[in-house]
């Protein structure tokens, strides 16, 4: 799936809302799929490389998901408005994503590193670093999830 719609899978429902990237602070015209996934009372939303979304009808349908997956890029959301954004739809568990692994083989510099993503947290927030498996369920606790990418062997 890779335009707005909806789908179901079994007793998954998946729909995809149209979004944009984000160019420098700006709204682009580079089109993005936000995916809402619901299953058996668990709400999972994929941002892809979406910029704040302000549709009221989006966000409502976005709101109080269990697990966040958030491109920590500060190019699509600002790293000043990522938690704020979090905090506005409530969402609880956040996975990062889309930020470079500075351990793996032969990482580029230049990329985004999660570490400027995370020394913004506040510091009450519970952040779970090099998880490899996550057990999902309605109600998770509010967290940061980093999960560990299965093709690296070392890390920190």
């Amino acid at each position: 799936m890779d335009a707005p719609g909806t789908l179901q899978i079994g007793m998954a429902t998946i729909t995809g809302y149209g979004s944009f990237h984000a160019e420098e602070g700006k709204m682009s015209s580079q089109p993005n799929v936000v995916f809402v996934i619901e299953i058996d009372g668990v709400k999972i939303v994929h941002f892809g490389d979406s910029a704040v979304v302000d549709d009221p009808v989006i966000v409502a349908d976005m709101s109080n998901a269990d697990v966040a997956i958030l491109n920590v890029d500060p190019y699509v959301i600002p790293w000043a408005r990522a938690m704020p954004f979090m905090d506005s739809i409530g969402a609880r568990t956040i996975i990062p994503s889309h930020y470079t692994h500075t351990y793996a083989p032969n990482a580029m510099s230049g990329y985004v590193s999660l570490t400027g993503f995370l020394v913004r947290m506040d510091p009450g927030l519970v952040i779970n670093n090099g998880v490899t498996t996550i057990d999902v369920y309605a109600g998770m606790p509010r967290q940061i999830l980093v999960m560990k990418p299965l093709f690296l062997s070392a890390g920190p």
